[in-house]
């Protein structure tokens, strides 16, 4: 568990509340697949590295699979079982009501030798729908489970099983008796298990109405998809850039926190428009984090050799190269497939990217591949909508450079963007034109030979190991 990742009873806690862990009961229902067995088998796995002794009763998986199953997750149940704290037992299926009572006095015999501080019973649903008709076992049973976590003085852990198709437990009844129940749910994007669950009862606590995504990894078990930015003091940029705008004479400017959109034509990538941002962070000394979901790092690399070569017009190779070399320091760069994940595993990655590396800039580049790629528009830009607004929230500058192709997201980006710029093509595209502004502010239109000669008054300014540089 020592590999950085949060605690899945802390994460919990969050929603279920403290309480739950000294004295409660908790329901695990889902349809199969949803990850119950691995759930319960977390919070189990998890009470044991506190020295908190877990009981886990299987009804359907052998030993040795669950072992081995758990083990690929990251959980090693032998580990603990060698050092006491796990002990698992195999419970037999009944079919027949008169061997209901026996099922429950050999859960109370393994409770009495072992003295758990968690017990699991995985799952509950044969011996609810045995007694099913049976409003005496039925009344039986609940009582038994409410007064389970009082009899261990800890957490009881029971998970059920929802048919398929079906969105509730098929026997009613145990639900009643939980301090709390959780179900979980799978859904299909991008050929992509997206797997979910809710809270939908919590005694005592106030019942939050969201949804909470998870993916199960191998090594690493259950990930929470939520990475909320971390809280640090970050010194003023603006003072920084407005300096450089000063010195170039771009005459925009930039404050923390702001979201800019670059909008370029497809058939013509513009790449000096395309590395303007990461130009004025190397000459401000400002950290870039560089998402691109179009090019790996080797094609970013060209391109900018490209653009310093054209921009300064001599074959310097080793002024090239030290300028390249001062703004890849500057600069973390990460190629993501869109195609390979999930909208919440995507936007899950790019949050922890940036806790990382602790960026002053954020670009992600060619966008449109992202955009195209999902499955689900609306919950896109209601993930887009919240970036921008914990981006805004920790005065991160958000930068998005997108190819126009849909007009609908063109729009929507240009709405929320502080700051628009656009690529356009003039005289058939021999020439290009840059229209750079706020929404409700001042516009400005730049000439390909202007942008150039801001570029170029960049790379004078931009502090290298040596002093700074005259191109000529």
């Amino acid at each position: 568990m020592d590999n950085g990742k949060q605690r899945v009873i802390d994460f919990l806690s969050r929603y279920l509340g403290e309480s739950i862990w000294r004295n409660g009961t908790i329901v695990i229902a889902g349809q199969p697949g949803t990850g119950k067995t691995v759930l319960s088998s977390t919070i189990c796995y998890e009470r044991a590295l506190k020295d908190i002794p877990c009981l886990f009763m299987e009804l359907y998986e052998d030993k040795e699979k669950l072992y081995r199953n758990l083990k690929s997750l990251g959980l090693d149940f032998e580990y603990l079982e060698s050092k006491g704290l796990v002990k698992f037992v195999k419970l037999p299926i009944f079919s027949q009501e008169g061997l209901f009572e026996e099922f429950l006095r050999s859960i109370s015999r393994e409770i009495a030798k072992f003295k758990p501080g968690t017990l699991v019973v995985d799952s509950i649903t044969p011996a609810l729908e045995v007694i099913a008709e049976s409003a005496r076992s039925k009344a039986y049973l609940q009582n038994f489970f409410y007064e389970l976590s009082k009899t261990i003085n800890g957490v009881v852990v029971l998970t059920a099983e929802i048919p398929l198709g079906e969105h509730r437990i098929k026997t009613e009844g145990i639900e009643f008796i939980a301090d709390a129940v959780i179900i979980l749910k799978n859904e299909i994007e991008k050929d992509k298990v997206v797997r979910s669950m809710e809270v939908k009862k919590i005694r005592g606590e106030e019942l939050r109405d969201s949804v909470i995504y998870f993916s199960i990894q191998k090594n690493k078990g259950i990930i929470f998809l939520e990475a909320p930015l971390s809280v640090e003091h970050r010194e003023d940029i603006g003072v920084k850039l407005r300096e450089i705008v000063e010195k170039t004479g771009l005459d925009i400017d930039v404050k923390p926190g702001e979201y800019i959109y670059i909008e370029v034509i497809p058939e013509h990538q513009s790449p000096e428009f395309t590395l303007l941002i990461p130009l004025i962070a190397a000459a401000s000394g400002l950290k870039v984090l560089f998402i691109s979901y179009l090019n790996i790092e080797e094609a970013i690399v060209k391109q900018l050799k490209e653009v310093i070569e054209k921009i300064i017009g001599v074959k310097s190779e080793s002024l090239i190269e030290s300028l390249i070399e001062k703004i890849l320091s500057n600069m973390k760069f990460e190629y993501i497939d869109p195609f390979k994940y999930s909208l919440r595993e995507q936007s899950y990655l790019e949050y922890s990217l940036i806790n990382e590396y602790k960026p002053h800039i954020v670009v992600f580049h060619g966008v449109e591949i992202s955009m195209c790629a999902t499955e689900k528009p609306d919950r896109y830009r209601e993930l887009l909508y919240q970036m921008i607004l914990e981006l805004k929230q920790r005065k991160i500058i958000l930068v998005r450079i997108s190819s126009r192709l849909d007009p609908h997201l063109s729009r929507f980006n240009a709405l929320l963007a502080d700051i628009v710029a656009r690529a356009e093509c003039i005289n058939e595209c021999r020439e290009m034109k840059y229209y750079i502004g706020r929404k409700t502010g001042k516009q400005m239109t730049v000439s390909s030979k202007e942008l150039e000669n801001y570029l170029k008054k960049l790379l004078e300014v931009m502090p290298l190991t040596t002093s700074s540089i005259k191109l000529n």
